[in-house]
């Protein structure tokens, strides 16, 4: 059947939820920086969201995947903190 107009899927609709979940993707970066004790729970969380949204409520993706974009944000933000420690290693 078709799809109503008013949840049709609209490249307006998709760059805005792309940026949304990318700026708190950054957000996330930045404070994995500055707080790299959060790097396994930050790991934890995404990984049960991640197997939450695929496999029990795909239909929930809208609420889990900003939270999913922070927690992966913090762990991403820790890993690329320690790349002036593995540098200096060689």
């Amino acid at each position: 059947g078709d799809i109503p107009i008013s949840e049709r899927m609209t490249l307006d609709g998709a760059v805005n939820k792309t940026g949304i979940l990318l700026s708190l993707c950054f957000g996330g970066a930045f404070i994995g920086w500055n707080i790299p004790q959060l790097m396994l729970p930050a790991m934890l969380i995404g990984f049960v969201l991640a197997m939450v949204t695929i496999f029990r409520s795909p239909a929930k993706a809208g609420s889990t995947a900003p939270l999913y974009a922070l927690s992966q944000g913090i762990f991403l933000g820790v890993s690329f903190s320690f790349l002036p420690v593995l540098k200096s290693l060689k």
